[in-house]
């Protein structure tokens, strides 16, 4: 069950309160460019782009065997470039408030994630919308707003985690960006592309889009593989597990006749054929065999037992 807003810690709350409060301020400063869009077509995008984030939140794609990537960087990029500066931003918040609550986060949850959304969508609106035409300065602008969209992005997604944990910062944000850096400079560099072939060549502008389906059959690669080595462990775990129950219940008996045989070989004081077979049986029960390295290996991926 969700903690009140009022049990939580203040860094925390700040946190909660701040993110979403810095979104609205620079979605403000953004605003200032207007609402007005350069060719009507791209009013569409609004409903397709709530659209493809909320898909995107539902349904994360996974790109190794313990890491998942959200797709909606390429939709919320697409509408900060393409849409007004006062419609894109709102447009990519209002997608993943509603991806956010479709996939049971909670209200905090929810006006972090769109609060962080917002904040880094504004300022890619602001760096480098995507007008009527373009040439390099218009490109170069957009991908920089697309570098600085993953950067802010990042850098405030990492700040809640680091104050509900504990963790030092600059530790978790170093881990988040080694995961995640490949995958999210990859979608940026699709939605600018899109964005810009939009423009230059409205026919073409969907070409970035086929590395989709092969992210998804990735994805299913990875999620057979998955399934696989965990098919695998629960072997390897049951082999452990026999090994480990014989080794148990033989090593006892074996330990009782090798000390039975010690002793009767002592009080078989001499020589003679007894003492011979008991030496020799000695000799037999103490000489390596497969049993003998099969109870070794046993103890040994038992975990030592």
């Amino acid at each position: 069950m969700a903690r009140g807003f009022g049990t939580l810690s203040p860094s925390l709350r700040a946190v909660i309160v701040g993110v979403p409060a810095l979104g609205v301020v620079l979605a403000a400063i953004a605003a200032r460019g207007g609402i007005s869009v350069a060719e009507p077509w791209r009013w569409v995008l609004v409903p397709v782009c709530v659209a493809a984030i909320i898909v995107a939140e539902r349904y994360p794609v996974k790109i190794g065997p313990e890491q998942k990537v959200n797709l909606a960087t390429l939709p919320i990029l697409v509408a900060a470039l393409l849409l007004p500066p006062a419609v894109g931003p709102a447009t990519a918040a209002a997608g993943v408030v509603a991806g956010n609550l479709i996939v049971k986060r909670t209200w905090r949850e929810a006006a972090v994630n769109a609060g962080n959304v917002l904040a880094a969508s504004a300022l890619a609106a602001s760096i480098g919308p995507v007008g009527f035409d373009t040439n390099s300065s218009v490109d170069a602008r957009a991908a920089l707003a697309g570098l600085v969209f993953v950067i802010v992005n990042l850098v405030l997604a990492v700040l809640p985690a680091a104050v509900h944990t504990g963790r030092p910062y600059l530790v978790l944000l170093r881990q988040a960006a080694s995961a995640s850096w490949t995958a999210s400079l990859s979608l940026a560099a699709c939605a600018v592309s899109v964005a810009l072939l939009a423009v230059e060549a409205p026919l073409a502008a969907a070409l970035p889009l086929v590395v989709l389906p092969l992210i998804f059959r990735m994805n299913l690669a990875i999620q057979a593989q998955s399934k696989a080595n965990e098919q695998l462990a629960g072997v390897l775990a049951a082999q452990r597990r026999f090994l480990t129950d014989v080794s148990h219940q033989v090593a006892t008996p074996l330990a009782t006749i090798m000390t039975n045989l010690s002793i009767l070989r002592r009080a078989q004081r001499g020589s003679g054929p007894t003492q011979e077979a008991i030496a020799s049986s000695k000799l037999r029960g103490q000489r390596p065999t497969l049993w003998g390295h099969m109870t070794k290996y046993g103890r040994t991926v038992g975990g030592g037992s």
